[in-house]
């Protein structure tokens, strides 16, 4: 598959750890003769993690920023995963989101944790007050450091 992937694709490579069964870095066994081209070791069903990412290393021309989660990606991650457009809670959500460093990832896995949408809107807001909370702390602390 990767052999295949196009020039100007966009790879994403989500749980990598959990994705195949990966060789143990510390094993004996040589390198294989093409290392690190080849991501297979001599018996050819065993990729090592170092193998696989220094392929796909050689394919990477461009990075993108991936910014913090906005009210307006709020609303699209609510209305995908929740089926809402709009909430009572949505406001108070909103205005957390605009002032906490969350990423959309982190918010999705929020609107996941139950099947009621106020419990799950309810339970972001928690999380972004206590997010918001630990954000406040380090960046006093790094500001005590100075």
């Amino acid at each position: 598959m990767l052999l295949s992937t196009a020039n100007k694709s966009i790879l994403v490579v989500e749980d990598i750890d959990c994705t195949i069964e990966f060789q143990n870095r510390l094993s004996f066994n040589p390198p294989p003769v093409n290392y690190p081209y080849d991501m297979h070791h001599q018996d050819g069903n065993k990729v090592t993690l170092s193998g696989f990412l220094n392929f796909i290393d050689g394919k990477m021309d461009v990075h993108i920023h991936m910014s913090y989660c906005t009210p307006c990606g709020f609303k699209i991650l609510a209305a995908n995963y929740l089926d809402i457009k709009d909430h009572f809670l949505f406001k108070e959500t909103e205005n957390l989101i605009a002032t906490t460093e969350v990423t959309p990832a982190e918010v999705a896995e929020q609107l996941l944790r139950d099947d009621q949408v106020d419990v799950v809107l309810q339970g972001l807001i928690d999380f972004l007050h206590v997010k918001r909370k630990k954000m406040r702390k380090l960046k006093l602390r790094k500001w005590k450091l100075r």
